[in-house]
């Protein structure tokens, strides 16, 4: 398994956030371009089966939302490189096996999606004003409660602790009430990733941020990046 920077170069992250699911996605592409490039086809395939290989890898682990959006994409466009080199060779009977395949990936896509839009407190809050409360249902605390408690897929509990931490901050009291007893429920949780979640949204880790992510409008996102402009900066 190589790394191929000469032709796709790792991006510099001196100074910022190195996130190891973004170096996978560089690490991918390399392999891409390198296979798109090779003149031998079966070179080629293995560059594109090793991208599908590493996608679900990374769907596997189940580490976070995110992790599970960049598998996702390099799961399709390794299946999309092999589909156009099987064009490219006149092999019908492969086209026919990895149109199925994206198709099946494609539903599959859809369904995580939508799953985790479930996640998402509905709903709109006026980011700007503090004293601004969040009416929650009791299904939607329900919902929650459940991916929390019940669900085995690590990346939907994650989704539903950060919703948790917004209705702590920011929903009505008997919202509020009963998500700080989850959270702290989940604090104890025998996985240390979920745990480590619950007790840093307990403790009002990046809580300003988590409630602009989830509610801002576009109107507030520009008015945030003036903010944070240098001076003199050009728009």
């Amino acid at each position: 398994m190589s790394f191929y920077p000469g032709i796709w170069p790792e991006p510099t992250v001196a100074g910022r956030l190195e996130l190891p699911s973004l170096i996978m996605l560089t690490v991918a592409t390399s392999w891409m371009v390198h296979g798109i490039g090779s003149q031998d086809p079966d070179a080629a395939r293995d560059d594109f089966r090793r991208m599908i290989r590493l996608g679900r890898l990374m769907l596997q682990d189940d580490a976070s939302a995110m992790q599970g959006v960049i598998g996702m994409w390099i799961v399709r466009h390794g299946l999309e490189a092999l589909y156009d080199r099987a064009l490219r060779d006149g092999n019908r009977r492969e086209q026919m096996l990895i149109a199925l395949a994206l198709l099946d990936r494609e539903r599959a896509y859809d369904w995580e999606r939508g799953r985790l839009d479930q996640l998402r407190l509905p709903g709109h809050l006026d980011v700007r004003d503090a004293s601004a409360r969040l009416g929650i249902s009791e299904d939607v605390m329900d919902l929650l409660e459940g991916a929390l408690t019940q669900s085995t897929v690590r990346r939907w509990k994650l989704g539903a602790l950060r919703s948790l931490q917004v209705a702590v901050l920011r929903g009505d009291p008997a919202s509020a009430s009963r998500a700080a007893t989850l959270l702290q429920s989940a604090a104890g949780d025998a996985d240390a990733m979920i745990a480590s979640a619950a007790r840093r949204a307990l403790a009002g880790e990046r809580a300003r941020d988590v409630v602009f992510e989830m509610f801002a409008t576009r109107r507030d996102m520009l008015e945030a990046r003036e903010r944070t402009r240098p001076a003199g900066a050009s728009r």
